[in-house]
Formats: structure tokens, sequence, C-alpha cells
């Protein structure tokens, strides 16, 4: 692990015995810290209930059950705290049903507002559904919210979970090697030393110029 803008080196050594010891490439890869799945179900701790959410009867809950409200102005909130910051993927899980809404309102609170949308709840029900990408800062907490709505149909509320987006900016290996990055191969006899200077979150070569190089 290296900390951003901190400069480090990687250095080989020759040997005393005049064997000889050969300066290339080094090559550095982003990884990204694994950042276990967040879900959140409707029975969990981290939930906001306003008005009367009975049981379900839909196919396919997560987990135990699904909730499900007609009354107008009633609302079903999860609360996302992350513990680190970064993009998520935002997914919600409900059971569909003939008399849900079609348009069922979702909020989804981030790092720069509201992202606002609806969804089909007569379909896709019992699986997770994809709605974004969105960015959250850390140890801050999320609203992810369904409301009902005026014509009384049933909105379902079931369960959220929250993806974390690796950090690197390309995926690992998806550039091949390129030469033109460090071209001044080496080999050294004596007490010298090659060394490899970065700056963590920019990689760039040394100028290496061997004072004597052995076939």
């Amino acid at each position: 692990f290296f900390d951003a803008g901190i400069t480090y080196r990687i250095t080989i050594r020759t040997l005393t015995d005049n064997s000889a010891v050969c300066a290339d490439a080094v090559r550095f890869e982003e990884t990204a810290i694994v950042v276990p799945d967040t879900i959140i179900d409707n029975r969990d701790a981290e939930t906001v209930i306003v008005g009367t959410w009975p049981s379900s009867g839909g196919p396919n809950p997560y987990s135990y059950d699904s909730v499900y409200c007609r009354d107008p102005n009633r609302s079903f909130t999860w609360q996302f705290t992350p513990r680190f910051a970064g993009r998520y993927q935002v997914s919600m899980w409900w059971t569909e049903f003939s008399s849900r809404s079609t348009v069922t309102p979702v909020q989804i609170q981030h790092a720069s507002g509201t992202a606002s949308m609806t969804v089909n709840q007569q379909i896709d029900g019992g699986q997770w559904n994809i709605l974004g990408d969105y960015v959250f800062e850390k140890d801050v907490t999320y609203n992810i919210t369904v409301r009902t709505l005026s014509d009384r149909s049933a909105v379902c509320a079931d369960a959220v979970k929250l993806t974390k987006v690796p950090d690197y900016r390309k995926p690992l290996n998806s550039q091949p090697y390129n030469r033109e990055r460090l071209t001044n191969a080496a080999k050294c006899d004596s007490s010298k030393s090659f060394a490899v200077f970065f700056c963590a979150g920019h990689f760039e070569r040394m100028a290496f110029r061997p004072k004597r190089e052995i076939s």
C-alpha cells in the first residue's frame, strides 16, 4: 500500500562476486480495497417508516418478507452510512403484484444531491434491480426512499443493496506492457545500485545513465 503524494523507491544492488545484475523495468498496478456489499432489509434497524406498512404476500421477497402500503403520503426509507467514501452501485429488491404501482417514486440521496426516478413494481420482482451509480462520503448517512401515491396503488418496500465500485481508474491488465515507459536496460558490475523512484498516484520514469555496460 502506498500513500498518495509520497515518493517511494525500489532498488536493486550489485554483489561483491562481480556477477552481472540487470536493471530494466518495474510495473505498478492499482488495486481496489474489497468492500463487502451493504444490504439493508425492510426489517433492519437502518430503516425509517412513515405510515403503516403490513407484510406483503408478494412472491420471492428478499429474506423474510416484504411490506407494502396504499395510503397516500407515506414513505419507507433505508439509511446508508458508508464506511468508505466513493462510488457505489445502488440496487433495489421488491416483490411484484398486479396491484403494485407502475410508477413507484424512488429518491436516492448522494454526495451531490438527490436523484429521483420511478420503478415499475408490477414486473422485475424477486431480484436485484440496478438504479444507478452514485458517490457517497464516508460516515455520512444517506436516505433511499420509496413513497406512496395519491391513486392508492400499492407500493412495496423490501431491500436495497449498495456495491462499492472499484477506485482504480482502469481495470487491471487492461494495457499491455509499454516498453517506452522505461527504455534503459543495463548490466552493471562493481558496487553500484539502481533505483526507480515514483510518487504514489503518478508513476514516472527517472532517467538512468549507467556508467558502464557489460555485454
